[in-house]
């Protein structure tokens, strides 16, 4: 009766009075609505005491009590805010348990947000174990009710046929209505798909309208494939000086494939004047980001002095970077290295072992050099270069599974 007293305006005493009244009464209701008991029992709080909480909370408590006691009151965009405030520790302990719990209860009261970030969660196994077909569940829902985001989800789950039996076209349905929505990433799939005839017949025009649409958005990446097909005329009229503009875009976004590509045609004079040191430039940033291309490329400009000083021992330091990815060029190089000894000490079993993986890939180059070190090692010598050589794959191998 205290409570409703403070609900009705009938506690007695001057203003302040009250107001001292109702954080009392607020007191009260927060911890019988707060307590583990009343989480449980749910829509069995008494409708009059969570009220009364709330008229309380008006004057009495912060902000994340207020968003919790309208959770509590099954107010959807409530449940969404404070799942997203337990998901980040913002204002409370960081749990995603209890982020789950209350993007189920905004799910099942139909929020298609709630919805997709469930499913992502039931993807990954954050804060609930790792369900495919329950994540699935969950994206349908929300794709269903128009969610840009769980259209692309569960577009790729067709695709794949993660946690729903494998649908191509189901799967490009939806990533295409995601993509009418404007999403960037649906946009740019469907690029992708048409380039590569997965699931649609090949058609590069058809590509590069989407690849444009992704790029008005500015995704790095679909600027990239943009300037791909016009060097190469592919969906787009040849036009080196046109695809120089669109990798510049991508490469100044940051995309590793489009720098990469942009200081080749600098290195080559292709579409831009030739700029060997501009080419340096552009193949160190990718080289930088890890892409294997760019690292054995300027491992060359370091070897010969082509653009940068000339340095074999950072020549050969990018040579091992593509190595060690697996590429067959940069394993060929650093082989070539060890048998000379050109930033390295001269050593004709690693030289012998790197030489080998790079020919066992296809790199023809390597095979001539590998013969002339296999007449110069001993018995013992070639025994432990083969180890080498397949101790790497099985290593390489796990790495990739």
């Amino acid at each position: 009766m205290y409570t409703m007293d403070v609900l009705h305006g009938r506690a007695r005493g001057p203003r302040a009075g009250r107001m001292t009244d109702r954080i009392v009464a607020w007191s009260q209701c927060k911890s019988l609505a707060m307590s583990s008991s009343a989480h449980k029992m749910g829509c069995c709080i008494p409708i009059y005491i969570l009220r009364a909480a709330v008229c309380a909370c008006v004057v009495a408590c912060s902000d994340t009590d207020r968003i919790r006691v309208r959770a509590f009151l099954w107010n959807a965009d409530a449940q969404v805010n404070l799942a997203n405030m337990y998901y980040r520790g913002d204002g409370v302990p960081r749990d995603a348990a209890e982020a789950a719990a209350w993007f189920r209860k905004a799910a099942e009261r139909g929020d298609a947000s709630a919805q997709a970030r469930l499913g992502a969660m039931y993807v990954h196994g954050d804060g609930v174990p790792a369900d495919s077909a329950i994540a699935a569940q969950w994206f349908q829902k929300a794709a269903e009710q128009g969610d840009a985001s769980a259209q692309v989800s569960i577009g790729s789950m067709y695709v794949l046929g993660k946690g729903i039996p494998k649908d191509a076209a189901r799967g490009l349905d939806w990533y295409r209505r995601a993509a009418e929505q404007g999403d960037a990433g649906a946009q740019e799939y469907l690029g992708f798909a048409y380039n590569l005839g997965l699931g649609v017949p090949e058609d590069p025009e058809i590509a590069a309208e989407w690849y444009r649409k992704a790029a008005a958005h500015g995704p790095a990446h679909a600027e990239g494939k943009i300037g791909w097909m016009y060097y190469r005329g592919y969906g787009f009229p040849k036009d080196a000086a046109q695809a120089a503009v669109w990798l510049r875009r991508a490469a100044e976004h940051g995309d590793a494939s489009a720098e990469s590509r942009l200081g080749l045609m600098y290195d080559r004079g292709d579409g831009v004047p030739k700029d060997e040191v501009q080419a340096a430039e552009w193949y160190d940033k990718a080289a930088e980001q890890g892409d294997p291309s760019a690292q054995v490329l300027l491992a060359e400009m370091y070897m010969e002095g082509i653009g940068v000083p000339q340095d074999p021992k950072r020549g050969v330091a990018w040579y091992r970077a593509a190595a060690e990815q697996g590429n067959e060029i940069g394993q060929f190089g650093l082989g070539v290295a060890y048998q000379s000894g050109s930033g390295v000490p001269r050593d004709l079993v690693e030289s012998y072992m790197w030489l080998r993986l790079s020919a066992s890939a296809g790199y023809q180059r390597a095979r001539d050099p590998l013969r002339t070190i296999e007449s110069q090692l001993t018995s013992g010598q070639f025994v432990e270069a083969k180890r080498l050589a397949s101790e790497w794959n099985e290593k390489h191998r796990e790495s990739e599974r």
